[in-house]
């Protein structure tokens, strides 16, 4: 194969691994650094799984950075060779065993389906986590030390890895009946254990990965619409901390759904290469300089890859606090988004429920304290009863209501001056969030008349005396309007 290559192109193929990995070296140091110094995140299963996909990366940017020194400098046409047989077989090794880097993707995508599809909390999820990390290392421990055994580590032209030496040989599987094999190390690598080993294991990863994601985003679809719903009904009838959550807990999942769907892509980009490189020996055995170079360049690039989706949360809410204040690329931007400040441990964008509705709750109440209030669109539930034809009432302005941008810190004081003046109150005395007067008219189609005294206005709009709004709902079950009356406060 090294023989349709110029010596340029065979020094592009040893150098350019070695720029890719160094960046990815450091990335990786730096998120093991970052949640080993976190009580809090060493704790997590996320950030479990987080670390050991790091460590990973970590002995990949390793293995590539080296490329061609450990290959035996006897090996012809290799540029840089200057290695022997057993450093070879020790970057081969170490090689292998970074098959568990894409079971550790496997595992991420394996937590997100699990906390956001089957709503496990993360109680649970650290039950589970042992029989993932012990699987991983079982086979990765497993592949590396049978390869020892088979001699298969050998000089792939870009590293040492799984092939059969002296390059070109027939192996026993190849090989016409009542003939030996040509191979003196590796028989049957190119044609097995390349694939036992790795590269099956590596696309049932990415399959697994894929179908996970699907079942993900139908899952938060379907959360979509039950919320949607609870928003139309649940004001006039819900516990105002409950309602809160419910919300708060929508946004969160659609985050942490937008973070997997990151990782997932720095995944495909990492192995697409390889996956073309193997189909392209498997069908034709020559493949092309540029698919060498793209090999070299992206497999050691996933731990750059990995920090840039890690440190994504981050660079989210440092825009949401300086919002066309601060540049990013300042002094407090970059400590920002670098050094994680206390009391900002738990991430909205990876932490899992924890199983404690309340504790999620108080979760939630304080991460939007500080880190300030959510926006999210969605429609504003009067907003949407406006806009149904059963009522057949517009606003005052002669158009129907829009599509309102609500931000959290307005429904939650809301909510609260309401329970400061009666905890009894109804939540449809104080859900005015900027409704307009359709409001009003279609909360009437969905509200039951209200027990609390109230007065009509003759636009049908909310009268508000001595500082308390009260609702005005007309009768369903007579289909008349009550009299009017007036409150006594």
């Amino acid at each position: 194969m090294s023989a349709t290559l110029s010596d340029d192109q065979r020094r592009w193929l040893a150098i350019t691994p070695k720029l890719t990995a160094s960046i990815s070296f450091f990335s990786t140091v730096f998120i093991i650094w970052d949640v080993l110094r976190s009580k809090t995140k060493r704790d997590h299963t996320y950030h479990q799984f987080i670390v050991a996909l790091s460590v990973c990366d970590l002995l990949i940017a390793l293995g590539t950075f080296l490329s061609t020194w450990p290959i035996p400098s006897t090996e012809q046409g290799v540029w840089g060779a200057s290695g022997t047989q057993q450093t070879c077989t020790a970057q081969g090794f170490v090689l292998q065993f970074t098959i568990t880097a894409p079971l550790y993707n496997g595992s991420l995508s394996l937590y997100y389906v699990l906390m956001i599809t089957f709503n496990w909390s993360e109680r649970r999820l650290k039950r589970m986590r042992l029989w993932v990390h012990v699987s991983i290392l079982a086979f990765g421990i497993g592949t590396s030390v049978a390869g020892l055994f088979l001699t298969l580590y050998n000089s792939a032209n870009l590293w040492c890895w799984i092939a059969s030496s002296p390059s070109g040989c027939v192996e026993t599987v190849a090989s016409p009946a009542g003939q030996d094999t040509t191979c003196v190390r590796g028989d049957n690598a190119n044609s097995i254990y390349r694939w036992a080993f790795y590269y099956i294991p590596l696309w049932f990863v990415i399959a697994f990965s894929t179908l996970a994601m699907l079942l993900t985003w139908s899952s938060l679809k379907e959360k979509g619409k039950q919320a949607e719903n609870v928003l139309r009904t649940s004001f006039c009838n819900a516990d105002s901390n409950r309602l809160l959550e419910k919300l708060r807990r929508k946004e969160r999942e659609r985050n942490v759904m937008i973070q997997c769907l990151f990782y997932l892509t720095a995944f495909y980009m990492t192995w697409v290469c390889p996956t073309a490189l193997r189909v392209k020996q498997s069908t034709s055995g020559t493949p092309s300089f540029g698919l060498l170079l793209c090999v070299g360049f992206l497999l050691p690039f996933q731990g750059f890859a990995n920090c840039l989706v890690y440190l994504r949360p981050r660079f989210q809410k440092y825009k949401k606090r300086n919002r066309g204040r601060r540049s990013i690329i300042s002094y407090d931007g970059l400590k920002s988004i670098f050094i994680e400040q206390a009391g900002e441990e738990e991430d909205d964008f990876n932490v899992a429920p924890s199983g404690n509705e309340d504790e999620d709750i108080d979760r939630e109440k304080r991460s939007s304290q500080e880190g300030g209030s959510t926006r999210f669109r969605f429609r504003d539930s009067f907003g949407a009863m406006g806009r149904s034809k059963r009522s057949g009432l517009q606003s005052s302005t002669g158009s129907p209501p829009q599509s309102r941008v609500v931000r959290f810190s307005q429904i939650e004081s809301q909510i609260e001056d309401a329970q400061a003046v009666s905890k009894t109150s109804s939540i449809r005395n104080i859900m005015n969030v900027g409704s307009s007067r359709s409001s009003v008219a279609s909360a009437e189609e969905k509200c039951e008349d209200s027990p609390a005294r109230r007065s009509k206005t003759s636009s049908g709009s909310i009268s508000v005396q001595n500082g308390n709004a009260t609702n005005a709902c007309s009768s369903r079950s007579t289909g008349e309007e009550k009299p009017e009356e007036t409150s006594p406060i």
